[in-house]
Formats: structure tokens, sequence, C-alpha cells
């Protein structure tokens, strides 16, 4: 059971990082996700990068 569950979440990764790949005009565009991103996606991901460097110091 505990296999289907990983295969699952491999396949959304692959599926998600493909699409993104496909949609995106270019290197560049692909890191700065083409300037589109909202200002809360920006924030959690910046509050849990910090989160995650306190907890691996802590």
């Amino acid at each position: 059971m505990i296999y289907v569950g990983v295969a699952i979440v491999f396949v959304i990764m692959i599926v998600t990082g493909v699409n993104s790949y496909l949609q995106s005009k270019g290197l560049t565009s692909f890191y700065v996700a083409a300037r589109s991103g909202r200002w809360y996606l920006l924030t959690g991901s910046l509050f849990a990068s910090g989160v995650s460097g306190a907890t691996f110091l802590a």
C-alpha cells in the first residue's frame, strides 16, 4: 500500500514538472515563473524556506 502512495507522488511530481517545462518559454522564464507568481505563493515559499533552515539549525 505504501508503494502505491509513493508511486502516486512520483507520478504527480513528474507530470507537474513536464507540464511546467512545456509551458515555459525558456530557462529564464522557467526559473522566475514567467513573472506571474502570486504574492501568497512567493511569501509561503520564502516562509517555508526560512522555517526549514531554522529547524535544521535548532
